[in-house]
């Protein structure tokens, strides 16, 4: 969270092609004097992708962004300009940037120095990972593609800082400042690392305006974790206490990594005794998928109970019928799971044309 006067308009955002991300600091606009002039080629080629020049500041082997974006300049080359509409806005694309939908992050240092940033962690992995309908999954493990770990910056009114996506991979750094531990809640350490774990898989500050709207975002949202130090000033930065996602968070997440989504086909008149097959047709989600089913059957006086679920592995169809008399309606439902076991269930009624 960067503490910087210049928030924007819209909300849960993506940047495509930038290296990393400083998040979390409370002085961005202290930044402004450093403002390079016109003429550099790569300062050129950030201009031409919409950031504004006096928003950009020349760190050395990187640019300072917004007071908060770190591009190393090694990158900026590879960073494609936008077709413009005259008049017209002059932002990113918004688009996932983290092709794996398992990203392994290593704690060994945290949990080494300090149990509570450890604890806040383990809390922000879980709380990407349980979005419904979300397709990215947090977990500890090696080869790690996020490392987090603790550095010494008293009076820098950095609290953490997130690496950005870059080539398809997750942000490879989370870097906590030790500095400034006394001065969080638990509750208040966990806001912070899910803020910046969003960083890591590609959402960028809810409050500016670097970044398309997501679409089915608000062009506001204030409840957003994704919201920067424009919305929270201080130095420590002042943080909220962890209560949940936004709506627009979970819409955010949802739409840039969606988890499989399954839906049935198949007849849904049948006569007695007529065995028809059904599909289960997936979208979304990482592939391979595996397939349950059960079924429930019901008449004019009874409502019957669901059968225990029954798996057809890797293949998407099943058979159904209605063999008894006083039956006359068959409830069908499917279970998806995908490869980094998110499940998503649909259901489908099936009617008897000829009961008994």
């Amino acid at each position: 969270m960067v503490r910087d006067r210049r928030g924007g308009r819209m909300a849960a955002r993506l940047l495509a092609g930038v290296a990393a991300l400083v998040l979390l600091a409370g002085c961005g606009d202290r930044e402004s004097p450093a403002t390079p002039p016109a003429g550099d080629p790569l300062v050129e080629r950030l201009v031409a992708m919409g950031i504004k020049r006096e928003h950009i500041v020349d760190r050395g082997d990187h640019f300072l962004v917004q007071g908060d974006i770190r591009i190393n300049k090694r990158d900026v080359p590879g960073m494609k300009p936008l077709p413009r509409t005259p008049g017209g806005p002059t932002y990113q694309r918004s688009n996932g940037t983290v092709t794996g939908r398992i990203v392994r992050v290593n704690l060994a240092a945290v949990d080494a120095e300090d149990a509570n940033w450890a604890s806040a962690t383990r809390a922000a992995l879980n709380n990407w990972t349980n979005i419904a309908g979300g397709g990215i999954t947090y977990v500890e493990g090696a080869p790690a593609d996020v490392t987090i770990t603790m550095y010494s910056g008293p009076g820098d009114c950095t609290a953490a800082v997130g690496a950005w996506p870059s080539a398809g991979a997750p942000g490879a750094t989370v870097v906590i400042n030790r500095s400034y531990s006394g001065s969080y809640t638990l509750a208040q350490r966990t806001w912070i690392m899910t803020h910046e774990l969003g960083h890591n898989i590609g959402l960028a500050h809810t409050d500016q305006s670097f970044g398309t709207l997501i679409p089915g975002t608000n062009t506001s949202d204030g409840g957003s974790v994704m919201n920067s130090g424009a919305s929270y000033p201080g130095c420590p930065p002042v943080a909220p206490s962890w209560s949940g996602f936004s709506a627009g968070d979970q819409t955010a997440l949802r739409w840039l990594y969606p988890g499989p989504s399954v839906s049935i086909s198949g007849k849904q008149y049948v006569a007695k005794h007529e065995s028809a097959p059904y599909t289960a047709n997936t979208s979304n989600g990482v592939a391979p998928y595996t397939y349950e089913w059960r079924t429930r059957q019901s008449g004019p006086s009874t409502s019957g109970s669901w059968s225990s679920w029954f798996s057809t592995g890797s293949s998407n169809v099943t058979y159904a019928s209605i063999n008894s008399c006083g039956l006359n309606t068959n409830y069908l439902e499917a279970r998806v799971t995908d490869a980094i076991g998110k499940q998503s269930t649909a259901s489908y009624t099936i009617y008897l044309t000829n009961p008994c």
